[in-house]
């Protein structure tokens, strides 16, 4: 649910575009079904090169598991409960194994900052946030500026991982878990010599989100506050599947009056015959339980006044 088209991303160069994409790649999804890979030597790899690049030493930082005699303290705890309830010893076993001692991400610290580096690639690194006053929660050029200060910091960092350059912001309105308007600010790798459909498809899927907290924007922050710089490797793993014939925006607009669509708020045909197409941007779908990444049309939507209920806009893809 959206307030308006202003929370669409207007840097995007495939906003507001009616046509001139042709074919974009689809992806296998590699993350999908759960697939590991990586291990703790590559992660250890990531970390060590990041830290490179950035003059600094990031140490392992062990899941709490593997301290001294928590294995056996665990084991025989869960194992106390679940016997309790007829679970065989190799049933037990399992418990132990995929939801205790089963390790996906592995954190590396230095001085306050911590990295973590997941198995799909992921990077994930929380930063102190720099000695400013206090953001307002409607100042988003100041919340950009933060961003950009905080991403120019550790660039070196993930230009030596990822190998990618992200030299554009973009900034867009977006709501915390509270419905509360907030801001996304990430940066993104951009070539305009490259094609309209390469632009939109890095755009999309080769990013690197820098997040502030909403609690550290208030105008009384807490003592500790934390930036969250994240990248995901997956989508520069994936590999392509095939070319996707990248419908244009008339029969995008026809898919939706066929209902041929997801929302978090369901519209009727009839309510959705009624609706005009304020906005339009292509994105990608590439949400973790979809087998296949493919570029699908995002649209914002204002509804007759008599339609809207409890409810103010819509956004199907």
């Amino acid at each position: 649910m959206n307030k308006s088209a202003a929370e669409l991303h207007r840097d995007s160069p495939a906003y507001g575009r009616e046509g001139g994409f042709g074919t974009m790649p689809v992806y296998r999804n590699p993350i999908f079904g759960e697939q590991k890979l990586m291990d703790e030597a590559a992660a250890r790899e990531i970390a060590e090169k990041f830290g490179q690049a950035m003059g600094k030493t990031y140490v392992y930082a062990p899941p709490y598991w593997m301290a001294p005699g928590e294995q056996e303290r665990i084991r025989e705890q869960v194992g106390e409960k679940l016997r309790a309830t007829g679970d065989s010893e190799e049933e037990i076993e399992k418990v132990l194994r995929e939801q205790f001692f089963t390790q996906e991400s592995w954190e590396f610290r230095c001085g306050d900052e911590s990295l973590t580096v997941n198995a799909w690639g992921g990077i994930s690194l929380t930063v102190p946030l720099p000695d400013l006053p206090p953001i307002r929660i409607t100042d988003r050029a100041k919340y950009e500026s933060v961003c950009l200060q905080i991403y120019q910091s550790y660039a070196a960092g993930y230009e030596a991982v990822t190998g990618l350059r992200f030299n554009n912001a973009s900034t867009a309105f977006d709501y915390n878990i509270y419905g509360e308007e907030m801001f996304q600010t990430f940066f993104y790798v951009n070539n305009s010599a490259d094609p309209l459909a390469k632009q939109a498809e890095d755009y999309a899927l080769r990013r690197l989100d820098v997040n502030i907290p909403f609690a550290s924007m208030a105008e009384e922050p807490d003592e500790v506050l934390v930036a969250y710089l994240h990248y995901d490797g997956s989508h520069s793993g994936a590999a392509e599947l095939g070319g996707y014939p990248v419908m244009d925006l008339a029969g995008a607009k026809q898919a939706l009056l066929d209902s041929h669509y997801e929302a978090s708020v369901s519209a009727t045909p009839e309510e959705l015959s009624r609706a005009t197409v304020e906005e339009a941007e292509l994105i990608y779908a590439d949400r973790p339980w979809l087998s296949a990444w493919m570029p699908v049309y995002r649209l914002s939507l204002t509804f007759p006044q008599e339609d809207m209920g409890d409810w103010n806009n819509n956004t199907p893809s």
